[in-house]
């Protein structure tokens, strides 16, 4: 795994974001606006938030690839942000799997899609995830 970092700029009345490397598909400027000069903490806690979802995700991607690679039909495809994730597997027959998440800051898909291909469409299944409290 990577590191990101984050150079903060403590001025008189302000604190401002300097040099970073947190993927641009995350919304620091949001953040920055929201949290920053009010709370360095909710500030953090949310930035981390999403910088551990993202890894979370692209985790799961990988270990998908690597325990299931001997069904795969070729690579995982996913979004840079690992939001959109997609694959085919050969068991029991070929059919192609959707994973879609709305938010940047989950860990589990909201959208699961499931269609089963042969010389028809089989089965299209859409679910959403529930959340437990």
């Amino acid at each position: 795994f990577e590191s990101f970092y984050l150079e903060l700029i403590f001025g008189r009345k302000r604190i401002k974001v300097g040099r970073h490397s947190i993927p641009y598909f995350i919304p620091l400027d949001v953040l920055i606006d929201k949290y920053l000069n009010c709370s360095i903490k909710s500030f953090v806690s949310t930035l981390s938030t999403y910088v551990n979802a993202y890894i979370s995700r692209r985790q799961q991607a990988y270990l998908t690839q690597q325990s299931f690679k001997d069904i795969l039909l070729g690579p995982i495809q996913s979004s840079f942000a690992v939001d959109y994730v997609q694959f085919h597997i050969t068991s029991p027959q070929p059919t192609a799997i959707r994973l879609v998440y709305s938010d940047l800051k989950a860990t589990l898909p909201d959208k699961v899609s499931v269609v089963s291909e042969g010389d028809e469409m089989r089965r299209k299944e859409t679910r959403k995830w529930c959340k437990h409290s």
